[in-house]
């Protein structure tokens, strides 16, 4: 066999194949007793890079500090939470790596449980970037369980906490 087809061959199996098919990201907000609302991001890092302009596995621009910081500025713009009809900022606590996937922990702090009608969360993570991109949010709020598979068509997912 010719040694060009052998490297074709080569590079189409090992080098050109994405690290993984599924694009999908998981959110989970769970509201603990002390009226702490934590939040939990896991989403594939290579298309994190690729969404901010990267190339997967090249060292970070001068311009993110850390890997924390390019993940934070990714999902300030594209992950956003409401709590009745209020655009909350949730504090962004760390991320760690499970690859090729990481998991990025976030709160919103002081959250009275008893005074809260709706949460709403816009997820449009890698929305603009992967036709199949597939945004899944569990709530675990109040003794609420609910889940939301978002896609570019339904971006949003609303728990109401209304009896």
């Amino acid at each position: 066999m010719n040694l060009s087809i052998l490297w074709l061959l080569f590079l189409n199996c090992y080098v050109v194949k994405p690290i993984h098919d599924v694009h999908v990201s998981v959110t989970e907000v769970n509201w603990e007793s002390e009226g702490i609302i934590n939040i939990t991001t896991k989403l594939f890092y290579d298309d994190l890079q690729l969404a901010m302009g990267l190339v997967p596995g090249a060292e970070l621009p001068a311009s993110y500090p850390g890997a924390d910081q390019m993940i934070k500025r990714y999902l300030d713009k594209n992950l956003e939470f409401y709590l009745d009809g209020k655009k909350i900022k949730p504090g962004y606590i760390k991320s760690r790596a499970a690859l090729p996937a990481i998991w990025v922990e976030m709160t919103i702090p002081d959250s009275q449980k008893e005074a809260i009608k709706v949460i709403k969360v816009i997820n449009r993570i890698f929305i603009s970037q992967y036709d199949d991109q597939v945004n899944m949010v569990h709530f675990d709020v109040a003794d609420r369980k609910s889940h939301f598979a978002l896609d570019k068509k339904s971006t949003t997912a609303i728990l109401n906490l209304q009896p």
